[in-house]
């Protein structure tokens, strides 16, 4: 399964996406997996911010000191397979700021036509941006991976003898949660990104390897409720982005389903 990368990545596995309501303006939401690639890249979470925020729409949440939160949410659930439902679903401009969050560097990008004032290197392709905007315009909030590409490449002996040889792909790298917060433009929906990119297309079906967590009310019978709330330590080092005593909602999506992002109506 593959998100929204600015370049080509061998596999990425394991994506874990936890999103509630802090208020009735704006959204939390952390993001998880493991990917591998040859070259550093950026992922790129499409958001559907507030345009009236501007660049202040997003503030990113530095989740280093709680690189268990997934491992942790995951726990609330002692007997994974019970009670869940398959998944039915122009002049040169400033530059947008960045921001040490923990191990990555992020920038948000209010409007799509921002996107010249970001790293090239960290760009979508501008077919890809109209085309996840065909339907409702977005913010992109832009979390930059270092440190995929290999140490070193192969010594030239391997080079020579092994030419014919396909090369082994990058082993997948993991990273601590990207998390931030948003103003979110409806105040009655709960936003978690799923639509994938791969290679530089949106295709119609994707192929899913999600497991979904939220908090709050959730108007949706697909979702199954953890044995508990998440842990008070947890809550604490997650800086807010989860809600202390107060339980969780989990849904897996896996296999071949449509590309698309999942909103839930929030009561």
């Amino acid at each position: 399964a593959m998100c929204c990368f600015s370049g080509r990545v061998a596999r990425v596995e394991n994506t874990r996406i936890f999103a509630r309501r802090v208020d009735d303006r704006t959204q939390a939401l952390a993001y998880a997996m493991s990917v591998s690639a040859a070259e550093d890249l950026a992922m790129v979470l499409p958001l559907p911010t507030d345009p009236g925020a501007g660049e202040g729409a997003v503030d990113f949440v530095d989740l280093s000191g709680a690189p268990d939160l997934f491992d942790g949410l995951a726990a609330l659930y002692p007997t994974r397979a019970r009670g869940l439902a398959p998944q039915a679903l122009r002049a040169p401009r400033q530059t947008l700021a960045v921001h040490r969050v923990g191990a990555f560097e992020a920038s948000f990008v209010p409007r799509p036509e921002d996107f010249d004032r970001l790293d090239p290197r960290f760009r979508l392709a501008p077919s890809i941006v109209n085309a996840l905007c065909a339907r409702e315009r977005f913010g992109f909030a832009v979390f930059q991976l270092r440190g995929l590409a290999p140490a070193a490449p192969p010594p030239w002996w391997r080079r020579v003898f092994h030419a014919a040889r396909a090369p082994r792909p990058a082993p997948a790298q993991s990273f601590h949660p990207m998390a931030l917060t948003f103003r979110s433009r409806d105040p009655g929906a709960l936003f978690l990104p799923t639509v994938h990119v791969h290679d530089g297309t949106l295709p119609d079906v994707a192929s899913f390897d999600h497991t979904l967590f939220a908090q709050g009310a959730i108007a949706d019978a697909g979702w199954s409720p953890s044995a508990s709330p998440p842990h008070d330590d947890l809550v604490r080092r997650a800086k807010g982005v989860l809600a202390g005593a107060e339980g969780v909602w989990r849904r897996d999506m896996k296999g071949e389903l449509p590309n698309r992002d999942v909103t839930l109506a929030h009561v």
